[in-house]
């Protein structure tokens, strides 16, 4: 009876059109990391740039979260949900994986957590660095983690 709950809920939370596509994501967020990818995004449908390594204040970031910050891009570029998972945080408080899946479904809010990453992340808690375009924001913890996904 709780998966059934757990399920229904999963698929109101997406958004999704179909009861299948939302089983495949819940399946995929809770059997570790996803044996599929995302459909990559061709090269016209990317942010121009790359990320940017430095904050607000002019700071460069440390080497290990400059690393994690290239490899979420390249994550959410090419789609690859297992690389994502990877650099998911399991701290408390971080956004679950069945969320982080939820908001990078969609091409576009993809696109727009693409946008986030070619902006100076602000630094300072609760999050290391926040990185944001619009209502749209990519949280990374001291570990270079990724600990907030959302609007």
């Amino acid at each position: 009876m709780r998966t059934s709950a757990v399920l229904v809920a999963m698929v109101v939370v997406l958004g999704l059109a179909t009861v299948g596509v939302g089983v495949a994501l819940v399946q995929q967020a809770s059997s570790g990391p996803a044996p599929v990818s995302l459909t990559p995004f061709t090269t016209t449908a990317l942010p121009p740039g790359s990320p940017v390594l430095v904050d607000t204040t002019g700071r460069a970031l440390p080497d290990p979260v400059a690393l994690a910050v290239r490899r979420l891009d390249g994550a959410l570029v090419s789609g690859d949900l297992g690389g994502l998972r990877e650099l998911c945080s399991s701290a408390p408080g971080a956004t679950p994986w069945a969320v982080v899946v939820s908001r990078v479904a969609d091409s576009g809010d993809r696109v727009l957590l693409l946008r986030a990453l070619r902006h100076p992340p602000r630094p300072g808690p609760p999050l290391a660095w926040l990185y944001t375009e619009g209502d749209h924001g990519l949280g990374i913890d001291e570990a270079g983690l990724l600990a907030f996904v959302g609007p």
